[in-house]
């Protein structure tokens, strides 16, 4: 359904936005620093 896709997508770009650091950067999950 594109319905679900596109609860999908919003939770990815949330998701983004949330990994953020103090700086507005985005946080990469997959590099530890």
């Amino acid at each position: 359904m594109v319905a679900e896709e596109l609860l999908e997508v919003l939770t990815a770009e949330q998701a983004k936005y949330e990994n953020t650091d103090d700086q507005g950067n985005t946080v990469d999950l997959f590099q530890k620093t």
